[in-house]
């Protein structure tokens, strides 16, 4: 819909576009609106995203677009936070392109480089607005970064899944868990699972220390899980899932599952429903259901 009003071009003074400047404005807003959701619900998904980096002109979002229409400022709006999230959802459509299977034209440098100069600009502060931003800008740094498998990128992912975490638990201390996105349950389960990881690596290492030390960050992810489990269905799931990863990993430290000396590759990936639903039942169907008679509405 958005493609077909053409709130994807710029209508900028270089179009022939008769628009009024307020009404440009608006469509401006709703297009970085529009990609935003679907940038990181692409992600959320892992599908690819409906909205390609070449198929739009129209321009980041600038001071002067939150103007009411009669030109003044209107300071109800967090323009900062409006500007740096379509900033974000514009490197989420990189990355996506970035993973893609025949991809062209990303390259890692680049997109390392955009989120470098957002990095500049992130809030410092524990409201709402700033915490969120920093939860999407961690999420897109470890979505970057791990599949690559190199010092630096292990580096970069640990980092983010901490800020994650640490954001989350402020989050929950202040009572916003409830003002949380729907993205925030992929980034906390992308944190979880790069704990998973690091307690993975550091046994493989032969470091149980560094691998109590994961370990325990991802017991933490329990809280905020449980905590948006209470706004989120989809949470419910997440928070079994860390229930489960913990367990294994306290497992694989104590030697139960396997020898911290040579821990399997697929101890955490190899991950059942079962797993995922917390150990929980699946409940008895009926062997002599009858299909027919249940489709038979007469």
């Amino acid at each position: 819909m958005a493609f077909g009003l053409g709130m994807h071009r710029d209508l900028g003074p270089n179009s022939r576009s008769m628009m009024p400047d307020f009404d440009k404005r608006e469509y401006r807003k709703c297009w970085w609106a529009v990609l935003q959701a679907e940038a990181f619900i692409s992600l959320e998904f892992g599908r690819p995203c409906m909205i390609r980096y070449e198929d739009y002109d129209q321009p980041p979002l600038v001071e002067t677009d939150f103007n009411s229409y009669s030109g003044s400022a209107d300071f109800s709006i967090q323009q900062d936070f409006c500007a740096i999230m379509s900033d974000l959802s514009e490197i989420a459509l990189r990355i996506a392109a970035l993973h893609s299977p025949r991809n062209m034209h990303e390259n890692l440098p680049n997109v390392a480089a955009d989120l470098a100069a957002v990095e500049w600009r992130l809030p410092v502060g524990h409201d709402i607005w700033s915490c969120q931003i920093r939860i999407y800008y961690s999420f897109l740094k470890l979505t970057t970064y791990r599949a690559r498998n190199s010092p630096e990128a292990s580096m970069i992912c640990a980092e983010s899944a901490s800020t994650i975490l640490t954001t989350l638990e402020t989050m929950a201390a202040r009572d916003l868990i409830r003002k949380c996105q729907l993205y925030f349950s992929t980034a906390l389960y992308a944190a979880a699972i790069q704990f998973a990881q690091e307690v993975r690596s550091a046994l493989q290492a032969g470091s149980k220390i560094r691998a109590v030390s994961a370990r325990a960050q991802l017991e933490r992810t329990l809280h905020p899980a449980q905590l948006l489990a209470n706004y989120w269905p989809n949470a419910k799931a997440l928070y079994k899932l860390c229930i489960s990863l913990s367990n294994r990993c306290l497992n694989m430290i104590h030697g139960i599952a396997a020898e911290a000396s040579s821990v399997p590759t697929n101890a955490i990936n190899d991950l059942t429903w079962r797993d995922i639903m917390g150990g929980s039942g699946w409940p008895e169907f009926d062997v002599n259901f009858d299909a027919g008679e249940w489709m038979n509405i007469s």
